[in-house]
Parts: structure tokens; C-alpha cells; sequence
């Protein structure tokens, strides 16, 4: 990855505001490492699609990791299945892992990334599989998880805290990301309890619709939608579509895009503050009391109260 100069973090207010300070059309990606600790590091990663960066055949990961994105991207991951990235899930990266993107927005590749010592690592996730060694090398047995509205603002809290500080408190930080780092782990030992099937080419089908369907409800974020129209354009029954999709993922379509909806609405929050109504129409709710409750149920406050 290319990095670029250093921004003015102090003078920036949540992500959206860091967004128009800094045209992503220019020529180089942004790479900024926002905090290095004793066994965690914290950075952003920003590259336009119109970059040449974007569309490198082959990347690799240089630590274990796990990022956030910020943005719908098609991650294709050597020996592992499709990912369809976006602020509903969690990427991981084993050390040396390969992979490359495929543009499904015109932003591109948006991302914070989250490194941790390889002790560390073991550490926390032996409290869940003591049968897991040391992992030093390969600790992520997922390529991806959906993650919880708890854990993303936690982790929306620790980067809006980086970038807006005047003075940082490294003790509140360092436990705030070992607590992000537990609760990861322990939904990632949650996640896909369900039977998956055991033909390989059957698991590959349902993989390949469940890829399909997150990119459609991408694309059709701010639109009504229903289930006979995405079964329709994905050349499939309804019921197919609805099993498949929660086997996969242990959410119902619903669910996914509802949650779609409402972490769009976190990253869009600093541009509608004072236009809650308009951010509800944004992101495809029909009115601001349906938003404001369902937001509410999502994060534990309304929008009004969140502090970006």
C-alpha cells in the first residue's frame, strides 16, 4: 500500500468531515498508521477505485489483521471464499494471506485496520478454543464475520476518539482495543452455527447466491425492496433464497439490510446532524420516528445522542 502525507487529525470531526477535507481522486492512496501501542496498532486505509492500487492483481498481508471496512468492496481471497466487504462485517488476515478487489462503488477500498501482537492473539483466542495452540501463524480460522452494532460502535468510538483528541488517554485506548479484540473473537466463535452442506460444490452454489444477494442489497440500499424481486433477479425461488441465506450467514435477508441500512446511517451521521429526517429518507426509512427507534434498538442511543 502507498501512503500518503500526514492530515491534520486534530482539526477533523468524524469521518465524514475527513472525507471532504481530502479528494480521493488525487493520485495517491491514504495510509495512516492513527495509534502504535505495546501489542495493538490501529490505522486507516483509503483508496479510490480510480487508483491503479485498486486493481493490483495480488496483495498481501503483511500481519495478522482485522479491518473494518467502510465502504462495499468484492474481496477475492486466495483459498478462501468471496468476500463481500462492507460496515455489516469484519475482514481477517492471517500473515501473508493474498488476496485482490473488484470495485462495487465508485469510492473504492475505505477501511481501519487493527493489528495485534501474535501472543496477544493466542492469548484471547485460547479463552475460546484451548484446543487452538499458539495460532502464531495462522490464529483467523474465517476470512470474514457480520459483527454486532455493539462491537462497530466500539470500534466507530476508538477511531473517533483517535482523530479527534486533543490529548489521548493510552490507558482508556489500550483497554478499549483489548476489549474490542474479546468481543471479535468471541462472535467469531459464534458465527455460522448452523449446517452448512457437505457437497463442496453445493456449499460453492449457495456461497456464490449468498455473494449475489449482499451485492444487490448494496446497490438497492435506499430503494424498497422485496423478496420476490430479489429472487427474481438472482433466477431463484424465494425459498431457496431465504434458507440459503440465513444458513450462510445466520441472518435473514431483513436483517442483513436493516443493519446495512443503520451503520450507513453512523457513517453519514456528521453530514445530517441537524437534518436527522433527511438522513432517514438516505438511507431508505420512510419516516424519522421508524429511524430514530430503530437506530435506538441498534446502538442503545438515538442519533441525536451520538457523539460525532
Amino acid at each position: 500500500m502507498s501512503h500518503s502525507p500526514d492530515f491534520d487529525a486534530g482539526k477533523t470531526v468524524g469521518y465524514t468531515l475527513f472525507v471532504v477535507k481530502h479528494n480521493f481522486d488525487n493520485r495517491e492512496p491514504i495510509e495512516k498508521c492513527l495509534y502504535i501501542g505495546d501489542r495493538a496498532w490501529l490505522g486507516i486505509f483509503r483508496c479510490s477505485a480510480k487508483h491503479p492500487l485498486f486493481y493490483k492483481p495480488a496483495h498481501f498481508a503483511g500481519h495478522n489483521m482485522i479491518t473494518f471496512p467502510r465502504t462495499a468492496v468484492e474481496l477475492h481471497m486466495l483459498g478462501q471464499e468471496t468476500v463481500v466487504a462492507s460496515p455489516n462485517m469484519v475482514a481477517f488476515y492471517n500473515h501473508g494471506q493474498e488476496y485482490h478487489r473488484k470495485k462495487l462503488s465508485e469510492t473504492g477500498d475505505w477501511c481501519e485496520w487493527f493489528k495485534f501482537s501474535p501472543r496477544l492473539l493466542a492469548e484471547v483466542i485460547q479463552r475460546y478454543d484451548p484446543q487452538a495452540g499458539e495460532m502464531e501463524l495462522r490464529p483467523f480460522r474465517h476470512s470474514h464475520i457480520l459483527i454486532s452494532a455493539r462491537t462497530l460502535l466500539h470500534q466507530r468510538r476508538i477511531v473517533h476518539h483517535l482523530l479527534t483528541a486533543k490529548q489521548r488517554d493510552s490507558l482508556w485506548l489500550d483497554e478499549m482495543l483489548l476489549h474490542l479484540l474479546d468481543g471479535i473473537i468471541a462472535e467469531s466463535y459464534q458465527y455460522r452455527q448452523e449446517k452448512t452442506p457437505k457437497r463442496k460444490t453445493t456449499q460453492r452454489s449457495h456461497q456464490d447466491l449468498v455473494v449475489e444477494t449482499q451485492k444487490l442489497l448494496i446497490k438497492q440500499l435506499h430503494t424498497p425492496v422485496t423478496l420476490a424481486q430479489l429472487a427474481q433477479q438472482l433466477h431463484t425461488s424465494s425459498f431457496h433464497l431465504c434458507r440459503v441465506f440465513r444458513q450462510i450467514t445466520g441472518k435473514t435477508i431483513h436483517s442483513y439490510l436493516e443493519q446495512l441500512r443503520l451503520r450507513t446511517a453512523l457513517e453519514w451521521l456528521p453530514e445530517y446532524q441537524n437534518n436527522l429526517s433527511g438522513l432517514a429518507l438516505a438511507v431508505g426509512y420512510k419516516n424519522h420516528s421508524h429511524f430514530t427507534q430503530a437506530f435506538r434498538d441498534a446502538f442503545g442511543v438515538p442519533p441525536s445522542q451520538i457523539e460525532f
